[in-house]
C-alpha cells in the first residue's frame, strides 16, 4: 500500500497517510480540519 505525504495549508502540518491508490486522496488536515 503506497503512503502519501500531505501538508497542510493552513497549520502546515506535514503527515503521511498509507492509502491503497483506489481511495480518494484527502482533503482536509486531521489535525486542524483545513485544507491539505
Amino acid at each position: 500500500m503506497p503512503t502519501y505525504e500531505y501538508q497542510c495549508e493552513g497549520c502546515e502540518d506535514r503527515f503521511e497517510v498509507k492509502q491503497s491508490m483506489k481511495d480518494d486522496p484527502l482533503t482536509t488536515c486531521p489535525r486542524c480540519g483545513k485544507r491539505v
